[in-house]
């Protein structure tokens, strides 16, 4: 009776075990990661006359949609093109800034206030930038240069532009923070 109550409790355990590891083999189909890596980038876009620029715009280079910011960044230079030790401000110069679709930050930088698609343009930021004859770097025979600098970052989630950036990010555009 002993041997019978054995071969009984090893063919239950057997089963439950054999049943069980059944079950996880049928319920644990493979799934697929749907994790994609994206591309977040950006390039300015500007043309040229002479020793003025004009529509400038940014241009979304990803493949996801972005909001993108820009940075003026002016400096002095001589003939050979070094840098030299005289500050420039925007009001050396002529410019025409579009502050309809883009504003200014607390950081300097300047926001387009609507998300970009990608291969998408921001509307313009800069109409026209031309070195006023009348400022002290133009009147020592320096050069003016006028380099801008874009920067993106995706738009969703909404937490990637609002940690990335003091501006805030709220239905789809970008609000002065």
């Amino acid at each position: 009776k002993a041997a019978t109550a054995l071969i009984s409790l090893l063919l239950i355990f057997g089963i439950t075990v054999t049943g069980t590891l059944a079950y996880l083999f049928v319920s644990s189909a493979l799934s697929s990661n749907s994790f994609r890596a994206v591309n977040v980038s950006s390039e300015v876009s500007e043309s040229f006359s002479g020793s003025s620029k004009s529509n400038v715009m940014i241009h979304n280079t990803g493949d996801i949609d972005a909001f993108v910011r820009a940075a003026l960044i002016l400096t002095w230079e001589d003939d050979n093109g070094n840098a030299v030790n005289k500050s420039a401000s925007l009001a050396d110069l002529n410019i025409i800034l579009n502050t309809t679709d883009w504003f200014c930050g607390s950081d300097g930088y300047y926001y387009c206030k609507t998300r970009l698609a990608p291969n998408g343009f921001t509307p313009v930021l800069v109409t026209s930038a031309a070195v006023r004859t009348d400022c002290d770097g133009y009147l020592a025979g320096y050069h003016l240069n006028l380099q801008i600098l874009s920067e993106a970052v995706q738009a969703e989630p909404e937490s990637a532009v609002n940690n990335a950036w003091s501006a805030v990010h709220s239905g789809g555009s970008v609000l002065e923070g």
